[in-house]
């Protein structure tokens, strides 16, 4: 929790156990606030996201976006 890919070398990552695919990510971050990922998105935002998997630019959600904008 509160880590990011950057912050872990690949050899430590374990997601593959959870899902194969997920081996295969360009960023993932645990609990950290959308406003302190500045390198990979654009927001000011205070939520946090249980998990961030970043591959391609497609977003998942179970609730309508725009209920809960980024930015």
């Amino acid at each position: 929790m509160r880590f990011t890919s950057d912050d872990i070398p690949e050899s430590q990552q374990n997601l593959w156990m959870i899902d194969e695919r997920l081996t295969f990510h360009t960023f993932i971050a645990s609990d950290k606030r959308l406003g302190a990922l500045e390198n990979v998105i654009d927001s000011d935002s205070d939520l946090r996201g249980d998990v961030l998997i970043f591959d391609e630019n497609i977003v998942f959600a179970d609730e309508d976006p725009s209920e809960h904008p980024i930015n």
